[in-house]
């Protein structure tokens, strides 16, 4: 889904990630990076461009992001310009994730991108929630076989 979005959208970075809310952080769970997988991340929403996304809005910042979002560290460190960001719902309507589009150069907003955005978020919301109801019932049968450690 990352390199799709990141060919398709014509940007060097795509990710996906989960949202802690008491952490006030969110952890990718995969990151395309400058046409290669990146390594996993977590980063703090506070000090970045995420945060009105958590809120459920999706966001455009077309430029100038460093100087927008100064303490944000992994807009530092990847030297991003541009950010599109959309939510992912939980079936509950909380916001679950993130999924963002970012460039190390100034972007313009594709029409229908914000719409064609959250259609994918709808896709990983669900997968998010299958993967849950999955992990559950494989805990609930360790603990059933006797074999669960926790």
């Amino acid at each position: 889904l990352t390199e799709l979005l990141s060919k398709t959208f014509g940007v060097c970075t795509t990710l996906v990630a989960k949202v802690d809310p008491k952490a006030r952080t969110a952890s990718t769970v995969h990151i395309w990076h400058k046409s290669n997988p990146g390594e996993n991340v977590s980063f703090e929403l506070e000090s970045s461009p995420s945060l009105n996304v958590t809120r459920g809005y999706p966001t455009f910042y077309p430029s100038n992001l460093k100087e927008m979002f100064p303490d944000d560290q992994l807009i530092r460190k990847m030297n991003i310009e541009a950010f599109l960001g959309t939510p992912i719902f939980s079936t509950a309507g909380d916001v679950c994730g993130l999924l963002v589009l970012m460039d190390d150069k100034p972007m313009e907003e594709i029409p229908n991108s914000r719409y064609i955005l959250s259609l994918f978020a709808s896709r990983a919301g669900a997968e998010f929630e299958r993967i849950q109801v999955e992990d559950s019932y494989q805990k609930k049968i360790r603990e059933l076989e006797g074999t669960d450690s926790n």
